[in-house]
């Protein structure tokens, strides 16, 4: 049977509920029509050209048309960038659970004593390849800005973390915001909280905590928090 609409020959494969981009290419069917039909009348009226206003019409519709496509892929483009942020951080979490489970605490922060990992107020750069921001020969991140809230990378923690499994990749960063991710902040209560740089925004994903917001929503960081190791 002949599908009666853009809508039902979508969902006749893809299911009764189509997803928001989907939407968008029923939308970009229906003025692609428009466009052809307004061209085929033109040519059946028998007329070797365009008056001014069919004109305008054709060049309305092409700019929607490329418009919706533009926010279109941008949306997709920003979805896929924030999944891939957050299964980084739920990697790094899972990569400080199964340590905790083969150690009975969490990796020790750097110059502790005795692998004491609770007893510290301190912060690292999770991961390599972070740039050297304050000449010291080892790689910064979170606050590029200035020194105070810098990290810096540390090949003990990092070798520590190594003996259950690979580093997760990746260092992440958003335009107008001179900030690095992933980091981890030590507590003295013994929890480690887990952190990302997001591209702007003032939301963070869901299951997720919120920590700073840049100025004019240029980032955002987001954080997991891991309780005690018991």
């Amino acid at each position: 049977m002949r599908p009666k609409n853009y809508i039902e020959a979508y969902q006749r494969t893809t299911g009764p509920h189509p997803d928001a981009l989907s939407r968008v290419n029923i939308l970009l069917s229906r003025l692609t029509l428009t466009l052809y039909h307004a061209t085929v009348s033109i040519m059946n009226n028998g007329r070797s050209g365009f008056t001014i206003v069919e004109m305008l019409i054709v060049i309305v519709i092409i700019a929607i048309l490329a418009a919706i496509t533009i926010v279109a892929f941008n949306a997709v483009s920003a979805r896929a960038d924030t999944t891939s942020r957050l299964s980084e951080m739920k990697a790094w979490e899972r990569l400080y659970k199964a340590y905790a489970a083969s150690y009975g605490r969490y990796p020790a922060y750097p110059g502790s004593p005795d692998g004491d990992s609770t007893g510290a107020d301190m912060g690292y750069c999770l991961g390599t390849g972070f740039p050297d921001r304050d000449g010291t020969g080892t790689g910064n991140c979170r606050d590029l800005s200035g020194n105070f809230y810098q990290y810096n990378v540390n090949s003990t923690l990092n070798s520590e973390l190594r003996k259950i499994g690979s580093l997760p990749t990746g260092i992440r960063t958003s335009p107008g915001a001179d900030a690095l991710g992933p980091f981890a902040k030590y507590h003295t209560g013994g929890n480690v909280i887990i952190f990302n740089i997001f591209k702007g925004g003032t939301t963070c994903p869901s299951g997720t905590g919120t920590g700073y917001i840049y100025p004019n929503d240029a980032a955002i960081t987001c954080f997991i928090d891991i309780p005690e190791a018991n």
